[in-house]
């Protein structure tokens, strides 16, 4: 169940945000199963996300490492493993969202808007921490040219 739930979560956040998260041919759908997503399915989600942005399967490998590292202890961990795609797309979201123009604060509060329903100050801890990690592991890994967002050298 917490599977469907982070997958209806990312199709609302991607709604909300108006945006493609990475390419035409990737699509976030929900079904009404709870079981996990085929590895077919997990493959080419992630093989899709990687063309448009031009990332390595190693790039992809790193990101989901650094994801699961920063969730180790959360309610979220093992989840970056399990869906993926899930991960990448919303990684592929907060890289989008800040070439856009964003700030890594408007990035993370609008992400926690739409995944708790609530404002960043009564959000669960878990999510905060969920959120910083990904847009963390994102910068990185997947979108290292804005580093300086986060650490504020130049």
């Amino acid at each position: 169940m917490k599977q469907f739930v982070a997958l209806v979560v990312m199709a609302i956040v991607v709604a909300a945000c108006g945006e493609s998260v990475v390419s035409a041919d990737f699509e976030v759908t929900a079904t009404t199963q709870a079981a996990a997503p085929s590895s077919t399915a997990v493959t080419t989600t992630v093989a899709s996300s990687a063309r448009s942005l031009a990332l390595s399967e190693a790039d992809i490998v790193t990101y989901i490492a650094t994801v699961e590292d920063a969730l180790a202890g959360t309610a979220y961990e093992g989840e970056a493993l399990a869906f993926p795609e899930v991960f990448v797309a919303t990684g592929v979201l907060f890289c989008n969202q800040l070439e856009a123009g964003q700030s890594p604060d408007l990035v993370l509060t609008q992400y926690i808007e739409s995944l708790t329903g609530a404002s960043v100050d009564a959000a669960p801890l878990d999510d905060l921490d969920m959120a910083g990690g990904v847009l963390g592991a994102g910068v990185v890994t997947l979108c290292p040219n804005h580093m300086t967002l986060l650490t504020g050298s130049g």
